[in-house]
């Protein structure tokens, strides 16, 4: 089935001329702008509807503050209105409206509705978005459907030219197309079409063809690696120098600089935030289930015999815990919340940034520039790190602000993201470290760690910090002193974003292929993983991602298997290069790159803990859950407790239900019997069955664009596609000699272990008293149950799981009742 609608934000430039075979509906959610269409031009201001039929070439000419949102329906939905010929639609709210008020008002209301749909289904072809389509198209052809001016007369030839005219440049663009080889199909002059085209489009042919090639040029610059001269030839272009003129000529600056602007972050625009309130301010006021639709709901069987041996389980998620900065370990809120994770869930590994920056006093010179270490902090937080059972992935970063070249601020904190002025003096220091940290820890203890020169390689650099290759020789000459310390010790890299790894022959392929050149190839391959893939491409409604200061400029994919196809990817490369597949480490890891995503307070966390961790699991030797606590000096801290910050804990030691989640997932048995789609079922050597359930529901396509749409800080389940409720019945073969049950369940849902409605509750306070905080520590834990059922009841037992929520049962053979 064929996308039905698609929802498109401002794409209307002054400069450019539209064509399009579908039915289209302009709305004018904020300011004015005029309309142009067959020769007419009309004002239009907030709230003004215009219906434009297919195949008609128009224009908005649009002022710098108005915003208009186009509604366009595919030719499959529209099939049995039999527009064009036999009839059109005369849909204009500035000459209507006044004698149909109440008609016009129906018309938005059932757009917002569409819109809203469509936010919160996967898919815009589904049926229930097609029923809401269905409403609009019969509105409209019962209420605006008239014969078509163009009928049988010469017109209606002159149009169906105009029509193949223009379908041939949108489709061969490309070609080297002229206004001789058009004229000449069309059985014409070349002066004749070319007044004709003139007369008929506004603009000249070449003119025309010119845009279009420009604009292909420009979605081509923002979505590929490729160079400008690769671009300039696939849209067309004769050369790169034709092609340079003609883009700055259009969009008054070169490819390059278009390309460049568009990466760096530009302070978020409330107005765009607000942006979507102008359209579903006319929504109806009823909820899905008010038009008829019950709510959605599902059963599911799990038939599994528990008896079989099972896959031998290594839990690599509890490898690694990260904390922000280097300085924030020795603070008594990170010290107290590490110690507590270690003593309830137990992780062998941690991560964290900063352990050269200035603020832990490391580094320095002499004024004759002689290095001058010192280790007290260093030491410090190391001897904790080890007394509580933590060994540390020692990230060589940031760069001392003495060995730094020129670094651009990203963090509140003073971070230097600058390359070393001095190579040899970044080497000395990296040596020096190494041989401090063997000398007062020993040997052995130091090879058991993990040492990443460097992270983020590729984000810091598209802020001007560095070429991408000198990232490469500084991870080469640090890997290099490495082994002269010890051939043994560990060494991994390039601590790349995910994002940057779904691009053929991109920065990470290019790190591999050096890494293997200079015989200085990662041990092990460290990854953030933030699910958004570079250059993705998804159909349906335009709209721009809202940036902010507090996250990189990434849309939040829809892939809701983004990890596993991740995964799928890297073994398939390296395969395919090496013959084997080198240990993959997630450095980092969470749900979205944004540091105030509002739904990291929710219990969607933990259902989307769950959910990743046991769709992918041990696939990996380590899940780095990115952070532990909200407490982390990246961007100012936030007055309100529950900000969407990435801990599992937030400032003041409230854990949150990611946080009860892990605990959870840490009573899984050592041996999975089975899993699938929504379960994880394992068991232990005393006999003891864990089955896990989970339920989580991804982000809607606004929400993924970093668009609030009423989400704030009370509300926030309007960041989700709609979910449905799932309802369990456990068939469990190889327990028939257990005549009673003892089944304990833990719950964490929105009712019950999440401190963040617990706090809503509570009366959603700015700012939390002590008593208050200490209210919040002791009461959100998850829910739980004991009972003692005998066999048949447990096997007539039902288990509801509404979205965004996670369920542990254990069960054990027990006496008696």
């Amino acid at each position: 089935m064929h996308e039905l609608v698609r929802f498109i934000l401002n794409e209307e430039e002054e400069r450019q001329l539209h064509w399009s075979g579908n039915l289209n509906m302009l709305l004018v959610l904020r300011g004015e702008c005029a309309f142009s269409c067959h020769g007419e031009l009309a004002p239009m201001k907030a709230g003004d509807l215009w219906v434009v039929n297919p195949l008609c070439l128009y224009q908005i000419l649009r002022e710098s503050e108005a915003d208009i949102l186009t509604v366009s329906f595919s030719k499959e939905a529209t099939e049995g209105m039999k527009l064009g010929k036999e009839w059109e639609i005369f849909c204009r709210s500035d000459q209507q409206e006044e004698n149909d008020r109440e008609a016009f008002q129906e018309l938005r209301r059932l757009v917002a509705d569409l819109f809203e749909v469509c936010v919160k289904e996967k898919k815009n072809d589904s049926l229930l978005v097609k029923s809401y389509v269905c409403r609009i198209l019969y509105f409209l052809g019962e209420g605006f459907a008239v014969k078509s001016s163009l009928e049988g007369g010469t017109e209606d030839h002159s149009l169906e030219r105009l029509s193949r005219i223009l379908r041939r440049i949108h489709e061969d663009y490309a070609q080297p197309l002229t206004l001789k080889q058009v004229a000449e199909e069309e059985y014409l002059s070349m002066n004749y079409l070319s007044r004709y085209f003139q007369k008929k489009a506004g603009i000249g042919f070449n003119q025309y063809l010119n845009q279009v090639r420009l604009q292909a040029a420009a979605g081509k610059l923002l979505n590929t690696a490729l160079s400008v001269t690769e671009i300039g030839h696939l849209c067309g272009f004769k050369d790169a120098t034709q092609f340079i003129k003609r883009f700055h000529e259009f969009y008054k600056m070169t490819p390059v600089k278009f390309r460049n602007q568009m990466l760096v972050q530009k302070e978020p625009d409330e107005r765009e935030q607000e942006l979507f309130y102008e359209l579903l301010k006319y929504k109806s006021q009823e909820t899905i289930q008010g038009h008829g639709i019950r709510e959605r709901a599902r059963s599911r069987k799990i038939n599994v015999d528990v008896s079989v041996k099972g896959k031998r389980l290594r839990h690599h998620w509890k490898t690694l815990v990260n904390i922000g900065f280097a300085k924030e370990g020795l603070s008594a809120v990170i010290q107290n919340q590490l110690r507590t994770i270690q003593i309830e869930i137990g992780f062998q590994y941690i991560h964290f940034h900063g352990l050269l920056d200035d603020d832990m006093m490391l580094y320095r010179e002499e004024e004759d520039g002689t290095p001058v270490y010192n280790y007290k902090y260093t030491d410090m937080l190391f001897d904790f790190f080890l007394s509580i059972g933590l060994k540390p992935y020692v990230e060589l970063s940031f760069m001392p602000s003495v060995l730094s070249k020129e670094s651009k601020k990203i963090f509140i904190k003073s971070v230097n993201m600058g390359m070393p002025n001095n190579m040899e003096k970044w080497c000395g220091l990296v040596r020096n470290l190494t041989v401090h940290l063997m000398e007062r820890y020993g040997e052995e203890e130091v090879l058991s760690w993990r040492f990443i020169p460097w992270t983020g390689p590729v984000s810091y650099s598209y802020y001007g910090n560095y070429e991408i290759t000198e990232y490469f020789e500084l991870y080469r000459k640090s890997f290099e002193v490495l082994k002269l310390v010890h051939p043994e010790i560990q060494v991994g890299g390039p601590a790349m974003d995910s994002y940057y790894i779904w691009e053929d022959g991109g920065f990470y392929e290019q790190f591999i292929e050096y890494t293997e050149r200079t015989h200085c190839s990662p041990e092990f391959l460290a990854i953030d993983l933030y699910p958004s893939k570079k250059g993705e491409k998804e159909e349906g409604e335009e709209i721009v991602l809202i940036e902010t200061p507090e996250a990189f400029s990434r849309v939040t994919s829809w892939d809701e298997k983004y990890i596993g196809h991740l995964l799928d990817r890297l073994e398939k490369y390296h395969k395919k290069r090496d013959g084997k597949v080198p240990e993959i480490v997630f450095v980092e890891w969470n749900s979205t790159i944004w540091q105030r995503d509002l739904t990291n307070d929710t219990s969607f966390k933990a259902a989307y803990i769950a959910k990743s961790l046991l769709e992918n699991y041990d696939r990996v030797s380590a899940f780095g859950y990115w952070g532990l606590s909200d407490y982390i000096e990246e961007v100012a801290p936030a007055q309100e407790e529950f900000h969407g910050g990435f801990g599992l804990f937030t400032c003041q030691s409230i854990k949150k239900s990611g946080y009860y989640c892990m605990e959870l997932l840490a009573k899984l048995g050592d041996y999975m019997v089975a899993r699938g789609d929504g379960y994880f079922i394992t068991k232990k050597i005393s006999g003891q069955i864990q089955i896990f359930l989970y339920n989580c529901v991804h982000f809607n396509k606004l929400y993924r664009y970093r668009h609030l749409n009423g989400v704030d800080r009370i509300h926030r389940t309007g960041a989700f596609l709609d979910g449905e409720r799932i309802r369990y019945h456990l068939l469990l073969d190889g327990i028939g000699d257990w005549e009673f049950i003892k089944m304990r369940e833990y719950t964490i849902s929105e009712k019950r272990g999440s401190s963040y409605e617990a706090w809503i509750k509570m009366g959603a306070p700015s700012s939390l008293s002590a008593e208050e905080v200490l209210y919040l520590r002791q009461s959100t834990v998850p829910e739980y149950q004991c009972m003692l059922l005998s066999n048949e009841e447990f096997r007539q037992t039902e288990l509801a799981l509404p979205p965004q929520s996670v369920k542990l049962i254990l069960l054990e053979k027990a006496d008696s009742q």
